[in-house]
């Protein structure tokens, strides 16, 4: 049986160590472990941001009023200039922030757990257990600020590349995490595993479409045909 996830070592010079996990189809992880960037960034920086992000947050990019964001974050004005420019960088630095917090922790929940895994059996209940609690309607709300902030890089160039290059981590790292089980013919040797990371994250955000209308019939089904394409895709288990 494989163990509980906690959120993996390696990965602490760029977020802070948490508890994570798949529990009864969910993806839970402490509220600490996503509040931090991977770069290290002045406290008056950070605390702009973090102000920023909950503005965005609560009423999308016209809710960021640098008054307000000052007001709340306790600095001076000339403070946004001092560290992003002006509101347009830091609109982008908050935006590329919520896509990092939003895009790791079912990426470094799952190589957590395959970290455990010692057989084929317990590699398809780990992929099971990652799929369910993906498309858990808890962490519908993840999607959707990732799709708005995906939305948002249109004719923004900085923040294009930087969604581009933090997606293209999370691929690899799911990839680099099931190269072993390939490796040990645990998953089909033809499969192009950072090809299948990058469409089965892509698979899972696109479910955003069917979540923006709560209660759509649509819902269980898409479900269980994205369940069964990403296991004959690892396994030819059609089942």
């Amino acid at each position: 049986m494989s163990a509980p996830f906690r959120l993996v070592p390696d990965l602490s010079d760029r977020l802070p160590i948490g508890l994570l996990g798949f529990r009864n189809g969910a993806i839970s992880y402490s509220s600490e472990i996503f509040t931090q960037s991977p770069i290290h960034r002045h406290p008056t920086a950070q605390r702009l941001l973090e102000v920023a992000i909950e503005a965005i947050d609560a009423g999308g990019e016209a809710a960021l009023r640098l008054d307000a964001v000052v007001e709340k974050a306790g600095v001076a004005i000339t403070a946004v200039y001092h560290h992003f420019g002006n509101r347009e960088g830091l609109m982008e630095a908050a935006q590329a922030e919520r896509y990092i917090r939003t895009v790791w922790p079912l990426v470094l929940a799952l190589g957590e757990r395959l970290a455990t895994v010692e057989n084929q059996e317990d590699l398809k209940q780990t992929v099971l257990d990652a799929t369910e609690a993906s498309l858990n309607p808890e962490f519908a709300i993840n999607r959707l600020r990732r799709f708005n902030v995906v939305g948002s890089t249109l004719g923004r160039q900085r923040l294009a590349a930087a969604v581009t290059a933090e997606q293209a981590k999370a691929n690899n790292y799911v990839a680099d995490s099931l190269r072993p089980f390939q490796a040990n013919g645990m998953i089909r040797a033809d499969l192009d595993l950072v090809a299948f990371s990058s469409w089965a994250l892509g698979l899972i955000l696109s479910r955003v479409l069917v979540e923006i209308e709560p209660g759509q019939p649509i819902g269980p089904g898409w479900n269980e045909v994205t369940r069964r394409a990403i296991m004959a895709l690892m396994f030819d288990d059609l089942s």
